[in-house]
């Protein structure tokens, strides 16, 4: 009874052992065209963020540095599976990460490869570029770190508010529903394509940008399609708003007509019978 209890605890041990033994190992980026202090700040700004993603389970700087030193071979790993693999079976590890990291311009452009240490095969290869602020930059490499080891958790979610209610959404060339509209959640980081239809309004149509962990909003004031309102009247001269212009021209009037009359009407007929004066 004693030696099955004995070995159901070595079995629990060894177990627990298992369980807490580090199973992703990440070597540091190799630098591409940038001075070592901006490397040596990103590899950490990486590797912290890989732990994160790992749980913990990364194994320790020192651990990997002193592996490499112990056998120099190994330090001319470029990020071929084969060597890769080496290393994570001298690390004990089920996965390795190795990248690189190249300035372009006002932006780097890492390219990180994950190895299956067991097949000598790579599972997965990331290519981010980085730029901005600090705060966009430590954004950009908790992307890159959930794309490589956990790839279905990168997403965010997106909030469309109207002042229409009822119009039609359409995400992405499919639609999700109509005004007002509950957050959408679980979308892919990265650019979607939003279009809001409703009678009697143009349609609107925009590009929004999905953050990772974060909820974006697009507040949308359509704009009606009622009829277009005629041009203002234009303003009468202001020689026209007198009214002394406006009894000079009754005047002229009455005058033309009398003259105009006067052209029109036929010769009188002349008896010389009656009236012998006034014929010649």
């Amino acid at each position: 009874m004693r030696r099955l209890v004995g070995l159901l605890a070595l079995v629990w041990t060894a177990g627990a052992v298992a369980e807490t033994r580090p199973q992703l190992a990440l070597l540091r980026l190799e630098p591409l065209g940038l001075d070592a202090a901006r490397a040596a700040g990103l590899d950490a700004l990486f590797r912290a963020e890989i732990e994160r993603v790992a749980h913990g389970t990364l194994v320790p700087r020192p651990t990997v540095d002193a592996l490499l030193e112990k056998e120099p071979s190994l330090r001319a790993c470029t990020g071929a599976p084969a060597c890769l693999s080496t290393i994570g079976r001298r690390l004990g590890v089920s996965r390795i990460v190795w990248g690189n990291v190249a300035e372009l311009g006002d932006s780097y452009v890492v390219s990180l490869r994950l190895v299956d240490v067991a097949r000598g095969v790579e599972e997965r290869r990331v290519e981010e570029r980085l730029r901005g602020n600090a705060d966009e930059l430590i954004e950009a490499v908790r992307v890159a770190a959930h794309r490589l080891l956990d790839p279905g958790a990168v997403r965010g979610a997106l909030a469309i508010t109207s002042d229409v209610l009822g119009a039609r959404v359409v995400l992405d060339g499919k639609a999700v529903g109509r005004t007002p509209l509950p957050p959408i959640a679980d979308l892919p980081v990265g650019t979607h394509q939003v279009r809001l239809e409703a009678t009697g309004y143009l349609p609107f149509e925009s590009e929004v940008t999905v953050r990772f962990q974060k909820s974006s909003e697009v507040s949308v004031t359509l704009v009606s399609t009622g009829g277009v309102p005629p041009p203002p009247p234009r303003a009468a001269p202001s020689w026209l708003a007198s009214p002394w212009t406006w009894v000079a021209i009754g005047a002229a009037a009455v005058l033309t007509g009398v003259v105009v009359g006067r052209a029109l009407s036929p010769d009188p007929i002349i008896d010389c019978g009656a009236s012998p004066g006034r014929c010649p």
